[in-house]
């Protein structure tokens, strides 16, 4: 078999703009071996395969100019997967412009040659405009043809075609995407940045804020059937951990009117208190209990169940529900006489629910029940 990679050497250093100086220095050869390399007469040291593969950022089959012949579509597929996971759009390309000869209308070799084709378009800093708008007439080929029981969501497809449009500044066309498939608001984040590349920096906030206080507010809907798990696992030691991040996450959301995050936090401390006495962390259950205390007594003082008054949603609308007569102090009590009963003729705990007591209002009192 003729390896053709002196040529193929010196291809992908024209294509980079890169001298023989620069590539000998950069795999430790001298400039005449990479010389010799290129004319044909030597071959690099196989230990060097890797590194001047890496260096020119191609797999060392690409290197090599070595390829199996595919006899099938399957074939076709399987090699192009490969070949696009490395983004060698050098080699890949010609292996798909081939394969969809042969399968014009074949679904994973589209998506292949989209990814391929994109890759090309977007390979230096300032991407070919004709090549990437060439990427999404592949997806939607591609989509126009995918079968309904493909394992490959049509919307991750879409997706990448947004991206793809983000790529040459059509950003209305990604946002409408996006805005499509935007199922709870999943793809706020990417539709908020492309807002901002457009100048429209007030929606994109409004955007960024809605998905921030929905992530804050779901955070717990994740961590508590996790510790779930762990628990199960008899691993308490994370429980503890996932309860900390809980509520130590929550308190970033603190602000300087007591607000609805501070009811939260002092229900997600009591959680983690119970749980380090469980793991017989004593010095870290006073401590959550402390913040508990302190968080309740913050709350029932001046509660406001406003999202104005909490921390980065100064300027969003809207008020937080909660269906208890009681704001945070009276829970709290309940929770600390029930759950640490052996406690309470401790000089700490007596203490606390003396200032519970004092602070405790409800929202009859406050006036956010009339």
């Amino acid at each position: 078999m003729k390896l053709n990679i002196g040529s193929k050497i010196t291809n992908l250093r024209k294509e980079k703009s890169i001298t023989q100086e620069q590539l000998a220095n950069a795999v430790g050869v001298s400039i005449a071996a990479v010389s010799k390399w290129e004319c044909g007469n030597t071959y690099p040291d196989i230990s060097l395969l890797p590194e001047i593969a890496s260096f020119f950022t191609v797999s060392v089959d690409a290197l090599l100019d070595y390829k199996v012949e595919p006899k099938n579509a399957q074939d076709y597929r399987d090699r192009l997967k490969e070949i696009t996971i490395v983004h060698d759009f050098h080699t890949g390309l010609p292996l798909a412009e081939e394969a969809l000869k042969k399968y014009p209308n074949d679904f994973e070799i589209l998506l292949q040659m989209g990814h391929l084709t994109f890759s090309q378009g977007t390979s230096s800093d300032s991407p070919d405009r004709e090549t990437v708008l060439k990427s999404i007439d592949y997806f939607n080929k591609a989509l126009s043809v995918q079968t309904s029981d493909s394992t490959i969501k049509k919307e991750y497809i879409e997706q990448i075609i947004a991206f793809a449009y983000d790529s040459i500044r059509e950003f209305d066309k990604a946002i409408a995407i996006l805005e499509k498939n935007n199922t709870k608001g999943c793809f706020d984040p990417e539709i908020a940045n492309f807002m901002m590349k457009k100048g429209d920096i007030r929606e994109a906030k409004s955007k960024l804020q809605h998905y921030l206080w929905h992530t804050a507010f779901g955070f717990g809907m994740v961590t508590e059937p996790l510790k779930k798990c762990f628990r199960k696992e008899n691993n308490l030691h994370y429980v503890v951990a996932l309860q900390k991040l809980h509520a130590t996450f929550l308190q970033s959301f603190i602000h300087e009117t007591p607000n609805y995050c501070d009811l939260i936090c002092s229900w997600s401390f009591m959680d983690l208190a119970e749980s380090q006495a469980e793991i017989e962390d004593t010095e870290g259950m006073w401590d959550s209990i402390k913040q508990s205390v302190y968080h309740s007594v913050r709350f029932d003082q001046n509660p406001s169940y406003s999202m104005e008054s909490i921390k980065f949603m100064e300027d969003s609308k809207g008020m937080m529900g909660n269906n208890s007569s009681q704001n945070a102090c009276q829970g709290t009590i309940n929770r600390l006489k029930k759950v640490f009963p052996q406690y309470q003729s401790d000089e700490r705990m007596i203490a606390f629910i003396q200032d519970l007591e004092t602070a405790a209002t409800d929202k009859v009192h406050t006036g956010i029940w009339k």
